[in-house]
């Protein structure tokens, strides 16, 4: 590979840098997918910050041990890359180790899981680092070439991500890590020189000590029990449990589990007189997922909850079920006589096992001619489709005695205004709209949807949301009916009954208050708040009320995002601080993460940087300049996969796809950087560029997303493709165009700049997380914006 200077590309380092980024960003997603089976989906954010750390303190290494690393990087950058497969091996097995094996859902109880998760962090690190140390020492060797070696370092990191999806289709999580770390050994193999014979043989044995532990571990399983925490281990420790089958995707980890003394009825009436027979519920990354109607007498459940109401209210032929899980609901729905049934279910391994393994336990739902089943989020479908429906029915929300904020960080574009707006869109002429949830305590899972609902209804010009919306409520399940038209006589007649028999209580705008209800709730306020609600004084409830509950967006579609950090002392005095932080736990481990991260990013990175500040000057430009560009790229990659998770339709798909395109095109762009040369002008014309699509991105991305969401895969292909790759084909000039500016007039600086922007980079993860949740994804994108803007004002004070 030549160049139209004297020096030409290395094809071997160049291969080689490939196949390292290549394996750092497949290692990267795989511990991701791990912790979200072993703990949760929060550790997504911790993961790519430990990455970001170790390439940060990377630059710190340098920067303290440039000419000696220079000197003896023949033998450095093939033993780093090394050591970094060897520790990609031991990584996940040492932290199945009861010495680190960490429990996140006790770390405000137990002071003990603050420091295992240390410890984690200090596992998964060093891994990052030895290979960040291989590639930095590259970048500082090769600097004049810088374009072309970034290139080869974005392109395997964009690879990357299609090869951890390939690995998640066709191997077991435990023996993913082993092959990722082959590639490291097989980088670092590339870099041997046989002129230096002894650092040669050195190396070549190295290896090989190295692969033989591979083939040591390779026969010891991965441990992959969960959190003790988790829905499964409850459910394991159940007599007689058993896990009758499980299978491994990118949609996670599912396993059947099934007990004599297991059932499903929730919120049962207190009337009810059935017999309730066990059924096998199905779990994704341990997490409670979806019961398995077994028999009919398993449907009949569903008779005596509030959930059997729209059953009873009207004749219903046409019916959309979202979450249709293992087909609990559409199973009863085809039993109450509807006829045209549509299932939308986004996990399709699920579908797929279910239909085979189980199909004689599910009576053959899935081959049902009267049911079409869908495999992509609900509200893809929900864009996509054209059907009207007399029923559109959501699944079952939250979890019996309310949930611990495990969901806060988690996006649901069902659930905002918007999305609603897309569900009463799918309701024909006297549809209904059908919503469940448990009973919450502390109240605020049905505050939200009485909110929710009422707003839809003013929105679509309906004066007393009363007229139109149903309440239902047992001891623990809460219904809501929205029809699309006033309920008649008749109706309303049909659900007093209903509700007689069961004994449910009705919540009306004008109930008697000396009334005696049938379920006694705990908490005094929570009918009238769910009153308030829906009538004329929801602003002001949900203004004042102590937790967060004002109508999600798809700008802010955190639908279980319940903290009020204002109202945070008052909760904490309430609850106690520790069973407030269980309420929020999700937001608060994202935090707890953040500072953890920003401390060790502090000490390790930018701390020892500025000890070097005698010997070199001139660094306030580079620190503004790198940072920033940190800054800018993070945030705007952050919100991109927050985006593509409802475009996509999958998180680990969305996360994938963002990372490759962005890395692919940023590779590109870092090539192309080298035919600009040093001129200020083409720099300051591309983070101009930047910012622009930056500022554009914020006004348009959202719309842009939600009103082709419902395009055929082809035109979804091609859309993400130029909606991610543009920007980030010039977003992958700045950095190298940066560092060749600074090799040229201050070289020692190069490995500074590189460790500044790690450090970045490490604390914009969750930043933008915390962010998108306060403040929403158009504020973020902006910040993205003016980032990239600060980095061209300071363009010119580089040289």
């Amino acid at each position: 590979m030549k160049t139209n200077r004297s020096e030409s590309v290395n094809p071997s380092v160049w291969i080689s840098l490939f196949v390292m980024s290549l394996s750092v960003v497949a290692f990267e997603i795989h511990l991701m997918h791990f912790f979200s089976i072993v703990q949760w989906q929060h550790f997504a954010s911790m993961v790519i910050s430990i990455a970001l750390l170790g390439f940060g303190t990377s630059g710190t290494l340098l920067s303290l041990f440039r000419e000696k690393m220079l000197e003896r990087s023949s033998l450095l950058i093939p033993f780093f890359m090394m050591t970094s497969g060897l520790l990609m091996m031991i990584a996940l097995p040492l932290s199945r180790h009861e010495f680190f094996r960490l429990d996140t859902f006790t770390l405000f109880t137990d002071p003990s899981q603050l420091v295992k998760l240390t410890l984690n962090y200090l596992l998964f690190f060093l891994p990052f680092l030895f290979a960040a140390l291989s590639i930095g020492l590259v970048f500082v060797k090769k600097a004049s070439k810088i374009g072309y070696y970034y290139f080869a370092d974005l392109l395997g990191a964009g690879f990357g991500g299609l090869l951890a999806i390939l690995l998640m289709w066709l191997l077991q999580l435990g023996t993913i890590s082993l092959i990722v770390s082959i590639l490291p050994i097989c980088a670092g193999l590339l870099n041997l020189k046989i002129t230096r014979r002894k650092e040669y043989i050195v190396l070549l044995s190295y290896s090989a000590g190295c692969l033989f532990f591979l083939i040591f571990l390779w026969n010891e399983p991965l441990s992959l029990k969960a959190s003790p925490y988790k829905s499964i281990s409850y459910t394991l420790d159940l007599p007689d449990a058993r896990i009758e089958g499980e299978n491994h995707s990118p949609y996670g980890y599912l396993q059947v589990v099934s007990s004599p003394v297991q059932r499903f009825a929730p919120g049962l009436s207190l009337s009810s007189q059935i017999e309730v027979p066990p059924s096998p519920v199905v779990f994704n990354n341990g997490n409670w997922y979806a019961p398995i109607p077994v028999s009919d007498k398993a449907l009949q459940v569903l008779d005596h909850t509030t959930m059997g109401a729209p059953f009873r209210i009207r004749e219903i032929r046409s019916m959309l079920q979202l979450g249709a899980g293992a087909g609990f609901e559409v199973r009863y729905a085809l039993r109450n006589g509807v006829n045209q049934l549509d299932a939308v279910e986004p996990h399709a391994v699920l579908i797929d096992l279910l239909s085979a393994t189980f199909a004689s336990q599910t009576d053959s739902v899935y081959n049902d001619p009267r049911v079409r089943w869908h495999s992509l989020s609900s509200r893809s479908f929900l864009e996509q489709t054209k059907a009207e429906y007399d029923l559109v029915q959501l699944p079952l929300m939250g979890t019996f005695g309310g949930s611990v904020g495990l969901n806060a960080l988690e996006e649901d574009w069902v659930l905002t205004r918007e999305g609603f707006q897309t569900l009463w869109n799918r309701l024909d002429e006297n549809g209904m709209l059908a919503v469940s949830c448990w009973v919450d305590m502390p109240q605020k899972m049905s505050i939200r949807l009485g909110a929710l609902l009422s707003d839809l209804l003013l929105q679509n010009q309906v004066s007393d949301p009363w007229n139109q919306l149903l309440v239902i409520r047992s001891w623990g399940t809460i219904t809501f009916i929205l029809s699309k038209n006033p309920w008649t006589q008749s109706e309303l007649s049909n659900l007093d009954e209903f509700c007689r028999k069961q004994q449910f209580d009705q919540v009306y705008a004008d109930a008697d208050p000396s009334s005696e209800p049938f379920n006694l709730i705990q908490d005094p306020y929570f009918e009238s708040n769910l009153k308030k609600s829906i009538g004329p004084k929801r602003d002001s409830l949900l203004t004042h009320f102590p937790f967060h509950v004002k109508l999600p967006t798809d700008n802010k579609p955190y639908f279980f995002q319940f903290l009020k950090l204002s109202r945070w002392q008052e909760q904490k005095t309430r609850w106690g601080e520790s069973r407030t932080a269980l309420l929020e736990l999700g937001y608060f481990l994202l935090v707890i993460t953040f500072v953890q991260l920003l401390v060790f990013a502090f000490a390790l990175v930018l701390l020892p940087l500025f000890k070097l500040k005698k010997a070199q000057s001139g660094k306030g430009p580079v620190l503004i300049y790198f940072s920033c560009l940190g800054v800018g790229y993070m945030f705007l990659e952050m919100i991109l996969i927050k985006y593509f998770s409802l475009y996509l339709g999958h998180p680990i798909y969305s996360v994938s796809a963002v990372i490759t395109v962005m890395l692919i095109s940023s590779g590109l762009g870092s090539m192309y950087s080298e035919k600009l040369g040093l001129h200020n002008k083409p720099h300051i014309r591309i983070l101009a560029m930047v910012t622009v699509l930056a500022v554009i991105y914020a006004l348009v991305l959202g719309p842009l997303l939600s009103g082709t969401v419902g395009l055929g895969l082809g035109a979804k292909l091609a859309i993400t493709l130029f909606v991610i790759g543009i920007p980030a084909f010039f977003m992958g000039m700045p950095f190298p165009l940066g560092l060749k500016k600074l090799d040229a007039t201050k070289k020692k600086v190069v490995p500074w700049a590189w460790g500044v922007n790690g450090f970045a980079s490490v604390i914009s993860v969750s930043l933008a997380v915390i962010f998108s949740v306060e403040l929403g994804f158009v504020v973020v994108l902006l910040l993205s914006a003016l980032a990239y803007f600060v980095a061209l004002l300071s363009v010119r004070t580089l040289t």
